[in-house]
């Protein structure tokens, strides 16, 4: 059997991603705040917020019930969720915004590819922990301060994992999916100026169809995770 678990699964490149596992037979646990449209047998949805740290040990808890662990050959956790938060300098940026940004983008993705490990350790089956990262955890752009040290530190996760988890079948990376036709698009096209000085190039993405389709990144991820000839922590560009 198997297995992958999909946080944000219900929008976007998430959801594009739960429906090629589920058409791939694997099964496939999405986590997510709103519940999809998408129905498979294949698919067990939950609802969460993940920025709620606090609740992701009995929500981890509640996703393994639903896992035959015994008979699973392969399993992913694919740490999708993420936000952008304020758009905006640091400064004008508020408490709450920011720790809720932080939460969702990194503590979560932290304590769920910490229990993920701890409830599969010593189990023969391939493990891997996939961070979807972005190129801004490695360009700092005006106004994504937030943004951009959270993917910072995903990325340095998978690099730390990779440092700690040396049995072979355990594998960890980070994908930068490029630019994706998503509401956070829709959310930077619609900032201003003062606050986003590049939203212009944004716009012009939108408008010239620079913008990769969900369901385009999601089938190349996919292809790219089942090939399976990554190092373990490697950062990888779609």
């Amino acid at each position: 059997m198997k297995t992958t678990i999909i946080t944000g699964g219900s929008k976007g490149l998430g959801k594009s991603l739960t429906e090629i596992y589920c058409k791939n037979n694997f099964q496939v646990i999405s986590i997510a705040r709103s519940q999809s449209d998408f129905q498979h047998p294949n698919c067990r949805q939950i609802q969460a917020d993940l920025s709620e740290t606090s609740q992701l040990e009995k929500l981890m808890t509640e996703v393994f019930t639903q896992i035959n662990v015994d008979k699973i050959t392969q399993i992913e956790l694919i740490n999708n969720a993420a936000m952008l938060g304020e758009v905006t300098p640091l400064e004008n940026c508020s408490p709450a915004s920011i720790e809720k940004t932080m939460a969702l983008n990194l503590t979560a993705p932290m304590i769920l590819s910490s229990l993920f490990l701890n409830k599969l350790k010593g189990h023969s089956a391939s493990q891997r922990v996939v961070n979807i990262s972005s190129g801004a955890a490695l360009k700092a752009y005006f106004g994504w301060s937030v943004y951009c040290t959270s993917k910072a530190g995903l990325d340095m996760l998978t690099r730390s994992i990779a440092v700690e988890q040396t049995d072979k079948n355990i594998k960890a990376i980070s994908i930068y999916p490029g630019i994706i036709d998503t509401d956070m698009q829709s959310q930077i096209r619609n900032t201003k100026k003062e606050d986003f000085i590049h939203v212009e190039r944004f716009i012009n993405y939108k408008k010239e169809g620079q913008l990769a389709a969900p369901s385009t990144v999601a089938e190349q991820i996919y292809k790219l995770i089942q090939k399976n000839t990554f190092e373990n922590g490697d950062l990888l560009n779609i």
